[in-house]
C-alpha cells in the first residue's frame, strides 16, 4: 500500500466508462487518480448521462480516491485565432461543468501557446479567455493552470510569467498544477536540495504556494533548460532518483496529490513507478 502520507497515483484510461479508471487505480494501489472526462482529441463530447455520473460517484465513494481531471488537448485560450479561442472557451467551460457533475474538484489545463503572435497578445487572450470561462461557470471546481516546458511560443514556463497571469485573472477558482518535468526543462533545478528549497520559496513569493493544488511527477528525457516536453519513467531520466528523493522530502510538496504521467506501455506499469517513489522514502 502507498504510504499514508502520500496522495500518490497516476493518469489512468477511461475505456469502458469513467468509473473504470477508479477501479484500475485501486488495482495498482493509487490514492489519487487523474482522468479525462471526455475524448481528449475532439472539440465536442456527448453529454454525461445520469447513469454514467452515478457509476462514477459510487466508485469514488467506494474507493475513497482523491480525484483530478485533465482538460483535453485541443483548448488553447492564448490562441490568436478567433475560432480556436472561442472553441477553447466553450470546451473548458464544458469540462468544468463535467467535473462539477462528477464531483471532481480540480481541472488541469495547459497554459497554452501564443503561436507566434507574441507574449503580450497571448497574455491578453489567455486572461480574457479564463475570465469568460469562469464568469459563465458558477460551480466550485478549481481550474489549475499547468506550467509549460519552455517550448517556442509557450505562455507559462517561467514563474514570473505565471505569477503575472494569475494576478491578471484575479480569480480564487484558478490555481496551479506543477509538473516536475516541465519545471526542469524550463531551467529549474530539482536535483539539489538547496536549489529546490530556493525554487519553492520563489513559487511562494511570486504565486503563493497555497495556490498549488496538484503535482505531476514525471522524469525528463531532455536535459535541464532544454525546453522540450519529453516525459520519462521515474529515475530513468535527467532528474533521476536523486531529484525525486529531494521532492518527496519536501513537506509542502508531499501534501499535494501527486500524479504520474510517465510514458508507460500499459497502465499497470504505473505500479512500478509508484513503488520506485515509495522506495525513496
Amino acid at each position: 500500500m502507498p504510504d499514508e502520507r502520500l496522495l500518490l497515483g497516476a493518469h489512468l484510461p477511461i475505456a469502458g466508462g469513467l468509473h473504470k479508471a477508479l477501479e484500475r487505480a485501486t488495482e495498482i494501489n493509487c490514492a489519487v487518480v487523474q482522468i479525462f472526462t471526455r475524448n481528449p482529441r475532439g472539440w465536442r463530447a456527448a453529454p454525461l448521462d445520469a447513469q454514467e455520473v452515478e457509476l462514477f460517484k459510487e466508485a469514488a465513494r467506494k474507493t475513497g480516491l482523491a480525484l483530478v481531471a485533465h482538460a483535453s488537448y485541443l483548448p488553447n485560450l492564448a490562441s490568436p485565432d478567433e475560432k480556436v479561442h472561442e472553441l477553447s472557451i466553450m470546451a473548458v467551460k464544458d469540462e468544468l461543468e463535467r467535473c462539477e457533475a462528477l464531483g471532481i474538484p480540480y481541472l488541469v489545463l495547459h497554459i497554452g501557446s501564443h503561436l507566434g503572435a507574441g507574449f503580450d497578445k497571448g497574455f491578453e487572450r489567455l486572461v480574457s479567455g479564463c475570465k469568460k470561462v469562469l464568469d459563465s461557470f458558477d460551480g466550485r471546481v478549481i481550474l489549475l493552470l499547468e506550467n509549460m516546458s519552455g517550448q517556442a511560443n509557450s505562455m507559462g514556463s517561467k514563474l514570473e510569467d505565471i505569477a503575472r497571469i494569475l494576478s491578471a485573472i484575479g480569480e480564487e477558482r484558478v490555481g496551479l498544477c506543477l509538473d516536475t518535468c516541465h519545471l526542469f526543462q524550463a531551467g529549474y533545478e530539482l536535483r539539489s536540495e538547496k536549489a529546490l528549497n530556493a525554487l519553492l520559496r520563489q513559487i511562494d513569493e511570486l504565486c503563493d504556494f497555497d495556490r498549488v493544488k496538484v503535482l505531476h511527477l514525471n522524469d525528463s528525457r531532455a536535459a535541464i533548460g532544454s525546453g522540450l516536453d519529453r516525459h520519462e519513467r521515474i529515475g530513468k531520466g535527467y532528474i533521476g532518483l536523486r531529484g525525486f528523493r529531494n521532492i518527496l522530502q519536501q513537506r509542502a510538496l508531499r501534501r499535494l496529490p501527486m500524479i504520474l504521467e510517465t510514458p508507460v506501455r500499459e497502465w499497470q506499469e504505473y505500479k512500478e513507478d509508484i513503488m520506485t517513489l515509495l522506495s525513496l522514502l
